[in-house]
């Protein structure tokens, strides 16, 4: 019987792959999650050692459980995507884990099984022993309890997921900028969002930069989910800058509205009560960001 490829990623045989069109094969690996692969990096070596292949397949695998869409993986790409995979130390992957286990498992009272190597990626593991001392340490914790029908998540464990969760936001250094995709404003993120975000010492971040192949939406979500705050600039008064400043508070994300001084008159009343940065140039909106 012949044996099942094995991932590129965590190089376990537990990858299924499905040609698409042209060079790129859809792969749905147990322990990584789903992803789309050229075949020209699928036949090339990994790039990092083999024992850090934990971070990318968390990494992957967290994503998934987020509800973003397949990762695309090519030559280009995955330059840019190593330069961004977490480095959690070995005190944080307990916690990690229960979170993942919460995205994986999100009903309360539900049993379920752990596999050493199909899970290790829910605490980015780098190996067997690892995943087990940091199931181990969840259960010591109460995190979670071991019965004959499998591990269950405990009310003290679901609570103490979603401090974490909203620890994580709060040190995020994202910061999410929501405007009218029209090529005079974004032109303003490139000189001025971006730079002034990047000075205050954050990371910009807009739905369709970098390039990607998301679905937009799922991309958004994710964004707002895990930025520190939000700058939503309502110039053009365009409903998905309104639906995204009002995602975000709705998380209890901090929202900076702005708006260019002679478009302030079609601003929504229902918004129109919070504070505005009202500019009139490039270096006007840098300076006051």
């Amino acid at each position: 019987m012949p044996t099942r490829p094995r991932c590129w990623i965590c190089a376990g045989e537990f990858a299924e792959p499905f040609p698409t069109a042209g060079d790129m094969t859809h792969i749905t690996c147990t322990t990584c999650g789903e992803y789309v692969i050229t075949g020209s990096l699928l036949a090339s070596p990994f790039p990092l050692p083999d024992s850090e292949r934990c971070r990318f397949s968390f990494w992957s695998k967290r994503r998934q459980l987020e509800g973003r869409s397949p990762v695309s993986l090519t030559v280009n790409s995955v330059a840019a995507i190593l330069e961004e995979l977490p480095n959690p130390s070995n005190h944080e992957k307990a916690d990690i884990l229960l979170v993942s286990l919460t995205l994986l498992y999100p009903e309360p009272g539900k049993y379920f099984k752990l596999d050493n190597w199909r899970n290790r990626s829910l605490a980015c593991a780098r190996n067997d022993s690892e995943f087990e001392y940091f199931v181990r340490r969840l259960t010591d914790l109460m995190d979670i309890v071991s019965h004959p029908p499998g591990f269950q998540i405990t009310g003290s464990g679901w609570e103490r997921a979603a401090r974490l969760t909203a620890q994580e936001a709060s040190a995020s250094k994202t910061a999410f900028v929501a405007l009218w995709f029209k090529d005079e404003m974004l032109e303003l993120w490139r000189t001025a969002f971006a730079p002034a975000i990047k000075r205050a010492g954050f990371e910009p971040r807009l739905a369709n930069d970098p390039t990607h192949n998301e679905q937009i939406d799922a991309r958004i979500i994710a964004d707002l989910k895990q930025c520190r705050f939000v700058i939503a600039d309502v110039t053009g008064a365009r409903t998905g800058v309104y639906f995204e400043a009002g995602y975000a508070l709705g998380l209890g994300r901090p929202v900076i509205w702005t708006c260019r001084r002679d478009s302030a008159k079609d601003m929504h009343f229902d918004t129109r009560q919070y504070n505005h940065i009202l500019w009139d140039s490039e270096a006007d909106l840098g300076e006051q960001l």
